[in-house]
């Protein structure tokens, strides 16, 4: 997932010393994939009576972290914010949802809950926040389930509601759960951020640690309408499982669950959980032997919209899907939202790494072209029928050719 810091965006700006007037905000609609970004801008009167647009981003996990980070600049379109909202969108997969000042209060502040909850410290700059805390915004039911449809988007076929419930329950996520199950009649009148709707109305998972659904394969149970068979990997404190169940769900849109069993549950070793998830990873490497200045900042420019991770031999930059549709399969697992990669190692490759030979060709050509005034040459295509990237990222080398020579036990040239 995205990581996001707090920039001041130029001037500094003391919420206590101006006005302030909530102007519009927005949500991903990505809540039941367990992290939402929202955007707000502030209309803020100075001292002087000048008026000025003050942005916000937040980045919230429903899972362990709460209120894990935010940006906030001043200005009409500042480029910070710009460039973090298509980041934010692009590594979420899901687009923009209008809400109210009361429902931005009330998602803050339950996020906020979640924190503490975790024990996770909240973001540096609280007094660049700290007015959204106060007082405690509550919703009426039908307030709350509005804003869940805005927050969850559409879950328009069985297999979506199925990979969405089995990621929140994992999860220990109950206000997720409690939402796909449907039973609104068993909510409060009136929700606090502090408030889980109901009780987790299915125990089928049997821990109490926050997990990762790495894997959910689903089958229609024959005969059986409604009814389907769930074989999931769960990753469980760094080791793995696999769950099997029986869940049942509504017929028509919405689709809900109304009721699921676990069938069974057992520890597998890394090994097995590896081949579970195997599966071709394609690469393309190309050598720059000058890499200049300018072409430097050209290619930041090129990665700019995509989730960047240091490590100690390069650089990672993904390119997410625009949409979460990996969800709505059969077969989830959990990096298929993933169109590609690109690593820039210290010594002047630029791998690209991808799992679709179509979705790595077209990379291969738009790379080219925007690139096409430099000295980039293809030095080789790999398929690894294991992945093999992140080994590489791990290692000590920095060189992505030594790595594969070391590996086939090819002696150094």
């Amino acid at each position: 997932m995205a990581n996001f810091t707090v920039i001041k965006g130029g001037r500094d700006y003391n919420p206590s010393l101006a006005g302030r007037k909530y102007l519009t905000g927005s949500i991903t609609a990505t809540r039941l994939m367990g992290v939402i970004g929202m955007e707000l801008i502030w209309e803020i009167t100075s001292e002087n009576n000048k008026k000025e647009h003050m942005h916000q981003i937040f980045y919230l996990d429903a899972e362990e972290y709460g209120f894990e980070s935010f940006i906030q600049a001043m200005g009409q379109a500042p480029e910070e914010i710009v460039r973090e909202r298509t980041r934010l969108i692009g590594s979420l997969g899901g687009g923009m949802t209008r809400i109210t000042e009361k429902e931005a209060r009330f998602i803050l502040q339950t996020y906020v809950s979640i924190s503490k909850k975790y024990g996770e410290p909240l973001p540096e700059g609280r007094e660049r926040y700290s007015y959204m805390l106060e007082p405690v915004q509550a919703l009426t039911k039908q307030e709350y389930l509005i804003l869940m449809t805005k927050a969850c988007g559409p879950i328009d076929s069985p297999y979506y509601a199925i990979n969405y419930f089995m990621m929140r329950t994992v999860s220990c996520d109950d206000r997720g759960v409690a939402y796909l199950a449907g039973k609104t009649e068993d909510f409060p009148e009136e929700i606090t951020p502090e408030t889980v709707a109901v009780k987790m109305p299915f125990a089928i998972f049997g821990h109490k640690t926050p997990s990762t659904l790495c894997r959910n394969s689903i089958e229609p149970a024959e005969g059986r309408p409604g009814v389907y068979m769930c074989e999931s990997l769960i990753e469980v404190s760094n080791s793995y499982r696999i769950l099997t169940s029986e869940i049942t769900v509504t017929t028509s849109s919405p689709f809900r669950i109304l009721d699921a069993h676990r069938l069974s549950d057992f520890k597998i070793s890394s090994a097995e959980a590896s081949m579970l998830m195997d599966r071709s990873e394609f690469v393309t490497v190309f050598d720059v032997p000058d890499i200049s200045d300018e072409f430097l900042d050209k290619f930041r420019e090129y990665v700019d919209r995509f989730t960047e991770t240091q490590y100690e031999n390069g650089t990672l930059y993904i390119d997410f899907k625009n949409n979460n549709s990996h969800a709505g399969l059969a077969e989830y697992r959990i990096n298929d939202d993933i169109h590609v990669m690109y690593f820039l190692t210290l010594t002047n490759q630029i791998l690209l790494i991808g799992y679709s030979e179509d979705a790595l060709r077209e990379a291969e050509i738009l790379l080219n072209l925007e690139f096409s005034d430099y000295p980039v040459y293809l030095s080789m295509k790999y398929e690894f029928k294991d992945p093999i990237i992140y080994e590489f990222m791990q290692s000590d080398f920095d060189d992505f050719e030594s790595f594969i020579e070391y590996l086939s036990g090819e002696p150094d040239n």
